[in-house]
Order: structure tokens, then sequence, then C-alpha cells
């Protein structure tokens, strides 16, 4: 079963993931904040992270460096990420991106759009 890292310091929205990715299958992990999202995956097991751009920042960590982080070290570069944020503008899409974000999605969004999404960077079929 694959296995997905949610990094978002709302514990609702993490809650709304969960529950919509378990229907299709899939295992979830969560972390709250951007240290505690590097760890989760440095220690193996995640298949997919789902990061929030705007996380706290206990070191510096927002969610687009953390996005950036994850893509400079060696043991994650390769990690499928879905940034997601709340309050989107074409900035933070770019910003997202350019750190290495897959994809770049908005809050509210479509449970079905999510699932796919995730099945597509997972490599699933639904």
């Amino acid at each position: 079963m694959p296995s997905v890292l949610i990094v978002d310091d709302d514990q609702v929205n993490c809650t709304l993931v969960k529950h919509i990715l378990q229907r299709a299958g899939i295992d979830v992990m969560f972390a709250y904040n951007g240290d505690d999202g590097m760890s989760a995956v440095v220690r193996g097991g995640v298949d997919l992270a789902i990061v929030d751009v705007f996380l706290p920042q206990r070191n510096g960590s927002n969610g687009i460096e953390l996005v950036r982080q994850l893509r400079q070290n060696p043991m994650t570069a390769d990690l499928p990420i879905i940034s997601l944020t709340a309050a989107p503008t074409t900035q933070l899409e770019r910003d997202a991106l350019a750190a290495g974000a897959d994809m770049f999605l908005t809050k509210p969004f479509n449970p079905e759009q999510l699932t796919c999404v995730v099945h597509r960077l997972l490599g699933v079929k639904p």
C-alpha cells in the first residue's frame, strides 16, 4: 500500500486529506511542520509528500523551503511532492514549482482531483 506524508499545521485539513486518501487505498502519515516533515521523509517509508506552503518556521523551513530541502537531499530528491495552499497566488505557484514541487493545488480542492493527482504521481492505477 503506498504511503503519503501530509505536512500541514492545520489538523482539520490533515484529517480531511487522510479520509480522502484512505478511501483510495493509500496509507497516510502526518507532520505538522517542516522539520518534522523532513525527518519523516528521511526515516523512509514515504512514497509521496503533500506539503502546505505556509508552515510554522522553527528553523526557517516553511513549505517552499521544505520542498527545496527535499530536492537537494540525494535520499529524497526523487520523492513526488504536491504543494498545497489556501492562499494561491501566481508567485507562490511559481516559487513552489521552482523549488521542485511536482504539482501545485489550492484549498479547497476537489477530492477526486487530489486522488487522481496522487495516483498519477505514484504511478498507481485508480
